[in-house]
């Protein structure tokens, strides 16, 4: 992943998003773990963002996420486990995933279908920013 797809993926929810939430664009060291973006919309939480070019060719090859870091996993895995609120906003190509901190540990050994059946969310094309709203 490309840190100008990411950026574009930020510029994408943040425009789409003004008015509903209270968000800020966390910009940190990688090696920390910390996710992306920290949002107050009556509670607060965390977002990682990520991108990738497209789904592999064969339906039972496991989506590969670059740049998913142990450090990231580690802080999403940890912060969840005392209660707080992380996602995890995947775009592949023109779809876009919402997924739960315990399932995207899971991410990168998964296959499509198993990532649309999971995820909290799925938009085939653009998001629906309501349904957004109120799945975070």
């Amino acid at each position: 992943m490309t840190p100008t797809l990411e950026s574009s993926l930020w510029d994408y929810i943040r425009k789409n998003m003004r008015g509903r939430w209270h968000v800020e664009r966390l910009e940190n060291n990688p090696s920390h773990g910390i996710p992306d973006v920290l949002y107050a919309i009556g509670h607060t939480g965390v977002m990682e963002l990520k991108v990738v070019g497209g789904w592999p060719i064969r339906p039972a090859t496991p989506v590969r996420i670059n740049h998913f870091t142990p450090q990231q996993k580690g802080f999403m895995k940890l912060h969840h486990r005392f209660g707080g609120k992380v996602f995890l906003l995947l775009r592949v190509g023109r779809e876009h995933l919402l997924f739960d901190a315990e399932t995207a540990l899971q991410l990168g050994e998964k296959p499509k279908q198993w990532m649309i059946d999971n995820a909290v969310r799925y938009w085939e094309k653009n998001i629906d920013f309501l349904e957004l709203a109120r799945s975070i």
